[in-house]
């Protein structure tokens, strides 16, 4: 197959290059011309899946190849949409979805349907710069498109393997399932032996709940006897504020007496009603503790 010229067009930019008999080399001086844009895009237009460059996207790209196959036919390939590409041959176009029917496109392109050949292809005939040759790889050639050079060669020798991969995938299969009871064997030797962890480990874990609960119970009782501690400190400078100020209270009959603590009504009783209940709540605290 003999790839003859190719159009490229992308918004206002268009261009056409033909190739003349023989070999062909593109080359430049300079970095960043559109060398691996141009071999991109002749693969693009051959109906690989491939990617763009920096600032080139293939999807808004429209492209026309003119091959020549091996036994002199010329065919034109257009693809105008990433999903659908026209082959026309002998005065006859046909119409392929992507990737859908990939195959029978390939099978035009490169005479032959024999998946293991169409399929690795591309592999075995393009060279990233990044990767380099990739036909020695398993793997990915680019974008996602897989290579796998066993494949190749059968498709190539014309050997049908497919017993033979039948018989190693059940292999596979079964090395896979010894691989299963194996681990599920070797889980159920380490629940056996550490069983008695196990306990221990139900134990501490009852443990440190007991524990959270009396972090909290702790932490509620101190609380109230901060709160309690507040109120008679409060409770007493309001008694000492009342005596320190000698205050001096008239009676209706015009008697005169000076106020003293004692004439507070539950003054005193409210400071020792909470002491006895501070006094309540510190057996509760110490036993939190313990």
């Amino acid at each position: 197959m003999i790839i003859k010229a190719i159009n490229i067009e992308q918004g206002l930019f268009c261009t056409e290059r033909h190739f003349t008999p023989g070999f062909n080399l593109i080359y430049s001086e300079e970095n960043s011309t559109g060398k691996t844009t141009l071999l991109r895009c002749i693969l693009y237009g051959m109906g690989y899946g491939i990617p763009g460059t920096k600032k080139f996207r293939m999807e808004s790209t429209s492209i026309h190849l003119a091959i020549e196959k091996d036994n002199g036919t010329e065919l034109i390939l257009k693809r105008e949409r990433a999903d659908c590409i026209e082959l026309i041959e002998a005065g006859q176009q046909y119409s392929f979805a992507l990737p859908a029917q990939l195959h029978n496109l390939h099978e035009k392109l490169f005479g032959t349907n024999n998946a293991d050949i169409l399929d690795n292809l591309l592999g075995a005939f393009y060279a990233d710069q990044e990767k380099g040759w990739t036909l020695l790889n398993r793997g990915k050639a680019i974008a996602g498109i897989r290579f796998n050079i066993d494949e190749l060669i059968r498709g190539l020798s014309g050997r049908s393997c497919e017993e033979l991969l039948l018989k190693r995938r059940k292999v596979e299969d079964s090395i896979k399932k010894y691989k299963q009871i194996l681990n599920i064997a070797e889980y159920r030797d380490k629940l056996t032996v550490d069983v008695s962890s196990f306990t221990g480990l139900d134990y501490n874990r009852e443990r440190l709940l007991r524990i959270a609960q009396l972090k909290v119970e702790k932490d509620a009782i101190k609380k109230e006897i901060k709160r309690l501690d507040n109120n008679i400190a409060n409770n007493k400078k309001t008694i000492e504020l009342i005596e320190s100020m000698k205050l001096i209270i008239q009676l209706p009959t015009g008697e005169e007496i000076c106020v003293t603590p004692d004439m507070i009504v539950g003054a005193v009783d409210s400071v020792e009603l909470l002491k006895a209940k501070k006094k309540i709540l510190i057996p509760q605290l110490e036993a939190t503790i313990k």
